[in-house]
């Protein structure tokens, strides 16, 4: 096309006969973009479509959670997110909902294996160490606080963000457990100093307090 043509005709000629050598690829190449396109709009759609329609059943999930007597409710609306709408945020948040339901129900196992799968479907940084959280409090349900003990040695205090008061509370009750009051107070002290004030942590404070010494005893 970069030829010089003398007449209006030339110029005519040499366009028909490079859209005859050319209108295959061309023609093909406008119908794959139309594709590329329409099939993109079509996927954002069916991703609005299914984040909205988790977002409901996810209301409801909130909603049955709050009633004791609708357990199996919190189970079968759960798993429908985790199976059904897998692609979004909703089904981690269901991962924590079904977990609970499982430990509350005292099958440990399956609680702690409902929880590994939200920990690789994290929807946000920081959402790993809330699930930890549940883990953690599972395995002293379980009393097993050398495994817990382990998880806690695992955690990056600089990526524990808010939930590094209640990882040292939990560390105190490890400690606790394994019999180590000495060093399960100065965990709780910390939980305290870093900010965390709940009535049971200053019940565990209180219960751990050190004797006062007095004076005749201290001749």
């Amino acid at each position: 096309m970069a030829e010089e043509f003398e007449t209006e005709e030339q110029r005519v000629e040499a366009l028909m006969k490079w859209w005859k050598d050319n209108r295959k690829s061309v023609i093909t190449g406008l119908i794959a973009g139309i594709a590329i396109v329409v099939g993109w709009n079509s996927w954002k759609a069916y991703q609005r479509e299914q984040a909205l329609q988790a977002s409901d059943i996810y209301q409801e999930l909130l909603v049955v959670s709050l009633d004791d007597s609708k357990k199996e409710s919190v189970e079968t609306l759960s798993k429908q997110l985790m199976n059904d709408y897998d692609s979004t945020a909703y089904s981690a948040f269901a991962a924590l909902f079904l977990a609970k339901a499982q430990a509350d129900a005292g099958d440990f196992e399956t609680a702690m294996s409902t929880l590994q799968g939200a920990l690789s479907k994290a929807p946000f940084e920081g959402f790993d160490n809330l699930v930890r959280l549940r883990m953690l409090r599972i395995l002293l349900a379980q009393n097993n606080a050398e495994q817990a003990m382990q998880v806690l040695a695992n955690i990056n205090p600089a990526t524990a963000g808010q939930f590094e008061a209640q990882f040292e509370q939990i560390k105190g009750d490890a400690l606790l457990q394994l019999k180590r009051p000495n060093e399960a107070r100065t965990a709780y002290q910390h939980a305290k100093e870093m900010g965390l004030q709940s009535g049971f942590l200053r019940l565990k404070l209180d219960d751990l307090a050190e004797p006062a010494v007095s004076l005749d005893t201290a001749n």
